[in-house]
């Protein structure tokens, strides 16, 4: 048998994932019939390990038979390049064949490699050391290293970090329907720790500066331009998140063994929630927001954390008296939190959670300074060693025109 009669060009006409097999239809002037059962290629894969690609129907690919003519025994050696996706075809507007939303094959310098997935999708290590990692539109991570410095850089519309210690959302003020919550499904414990949510900036609407609108860039036809909100919220633990912690009397039974790890103690839907806001677990013990301060529902707060109102009926864009409008906004506006800081005094379950019996402060965007200190417990400790009696005296809350401020001052001796 020639050895040409064994190698052969193909297409892939068809799949069954569920068996990890293909079929192909080989393109040479002497094979018409369809090659079945072919197995899928794990190109570079090796044990646990490898490069995996999941080709797609129409694939041009370059097959042998590995035991004669036996059909059942064809094997893919390699994929062939598709010649409208090459990147010269895009250069010159080539043919109106090409789909659109495809993307040209990147252009490989000396000692280059890529690994592009679907949409976009890219791992690129660069012939000057550079690793980039980003999806189509250029968000993702950025590590550069010029031989005597490196860098590592974020880029993304919204960026969230989940560890023992705590976690953080900053990016624009999103929050979730909860029709749609109820109906999405949220990676479990198997499949990512620390109870992250990396769909939830996806399946969320920002908030735009009259909440009642969507978010509009700029304004088209009857859809009004309505800038969007930011949020940064940082929470940290006083327990790590793993540790299930959920209030000092139910450690009780824990540590009996009469509570499982993993038994629903904790309020899970609202404490896991990325935009709980103005409420915080058990093991939770600090929370600051900058920006913009929304309760869980989206709505915009005040110092006193009340909801602001303003722009059209329901909070919408204004289209009437456009320009006093906005002036009336933009001062009411002016009342919403820009700061809060908050630390958790509760440590059981039956303690409220909520601000009113936390330590808190906030300041509103003119300036204006709230602060709530809660009252200590019988166990509280005030150290009064170091302390200054005459200090104590003379410390008084004054009232300015914009803010309430500590003024300190000690009598002249």
């Amino acid at each position: 048998m020639k050895f040409s009669d064994l190698i052969f060009e193909a297409i892939i006409v068809d799949f069954d994932r569920t068996t990890g097999t293909c079929s192909l239809n080989p393109t040479s002037a002497n094979e018409d019939s369809v090659v079945s059962n072919v197995k899928i290629p794990d190109f570079a894969g090796a044990g646990n390990a490898g490069v995996f690609v999941g080709l797609s129907t129409g694939t041009r690919v370059v097959a042998a038979y590995t035991s004669g003519r036996s059909r059942e025994s064809a094997v893919i050696l390699q994929t062939l390049p598709r010649s409208e996706l090459q990147p010269r075809i895009f250069e010159s507007f080539g043919p109106g064949g090409v789909r659109r939303g495809t993307q040209p094959y990147p252009r490989v310098k000396e000692h280059e490699t890529y690994i592009r997935g679907n949409k976009g999708a890219e791992i690129a290590l660069t012939e000057g050391g550079d690793i980039r990692s980003t999806v189509a539109g250029g968000a993702g991570t950025y590590t550069r290293n010029n031989g005597t410095r490196t860098s590592h850089t974020l880029v993304a519309e919204a960026a969230s970090k989940y560890t023992q210690a705590g976690r953080s959302i900053s990016g624009a003020a999103n929050r979730i329907d909860p029709v749609v919550r109820s109906q999405s499904q949220r990676e479990g414990l198997m499949e990512l720790p620390l109870f992250a949510d990396t769909y939830y900036m996806q399946l969320s609407d920002p908030k735009g500066f009259f909440l009642g609108s969507p978010v509009r860039l700029q304004t088209l036809g009857s859809s009004l331009r309505n800038p969007s909100l930011s949020e940064h919220r940082h929470v940290i633990n006083e327990f790590s998140t793993d540790s299930m912690f959920t209030g000092f009397e139910d450690e009780v039974d824990r540590l009996q063994g009469v509570v499982g790890l993993f038994d629903p103690k904790d309020t899970f839907k609202r404490n896991r929630e990325p935009a709980n806001t103005l409420h915080m677990a058990e093991h939770e013990l600090i929370e600051i927001v900058g920006g913009n301060l929304l309760d869980i529902h989206g709505n915009l707060l005040d110092i006193n954390y009340r909801s602001l109102a303003y722009g059209g009926p329901e909070n919408t864009v204004p289209t009437k008296q456009v320009a006093l409008s906005y002036d009336r906004a933009r001062r009411i506006s002016r009342r919403g939190v820009g700061y809060h800081f908050q630390l958790s005094t509760n440590s059981k379950k039956s303690d409220p959670s909520g601000y009113q019996t936390n330590f808190a402060f906030d300041v509103d965007k003119e300036g204006v300074f709230k602060l709530n200190v809660p009252k200590s417990s019988n166990s509280g400790k005030a150290e009064t060693s170091n302390f200054d009696s005459s200090m104590a005296k003379n410390t008084q809350m004054t009232k300015s025109s914009h803010a309430k401020r500590w003024n300190n001052s000690t009598k002249k001796q």
